[in-house]
């Protein structure tokens, strides 16, 4: 994984996806960290986290973004004809909204989105019963 810069790996057994596994679960699950490369005497299948459902390719990104928020998750396995393909991170999802701010109006069509609701009057009756509420 350090080799490679990479955060995450796929588990797949005969074809069948398993999970997956993050420098950080490795990290979590080391004796008192101090992993020691292959001297770490910890299975994969151990050190892995349940399994997170694949997404599909044609998935997306306000999906992918929702099942990491919801899941805790930090990447996603992506999925064509039921064969995982590859993996989805934040820092792919990171740089998307990147790029999308460095188009021209990017950033005004957002802040102009978020006064939109902010001004509206449900917003408003939020915020005033909050505050009679002393909260």
């Amino acid at each position: 994984m350090k080799e490679n810069s990479i955060h995450h790996l796929v588990v797949i057994e005969n074809g069948v996806f398993l999970g997956m596994v993050s420098s950080q679960d490795i990290l979590e699950n080391s004796a008192g960290g101090e992993w020691l490369g292959s001297a770490f005497p910890q299975t994969v299948g151990k050190t892995m986290k349940s399994a997170t459902s694949p997404i599909t390719e044609e998935a997306d990104l306000k999906t992918a973004l929702s099942l990491m928020l919801k899941s805790g998750a930090t990447a996603l396995p992506l999925s064509r004809n039921g064969e995982i393909v590859g993996v989805i991170t934040q820092s792919d999802l990171l740089r998307v909204l990147d790029t999308a701010f460095r188009r021209p109006r990017a950033y005004e069509n957002v802040v102009g989105a978020c006064e939109a609701v902010i001004t509206h009057p449900l917003t408003q009756n939020f915020v005033k019963a909050l505050a009679d509420a002393g909260i």
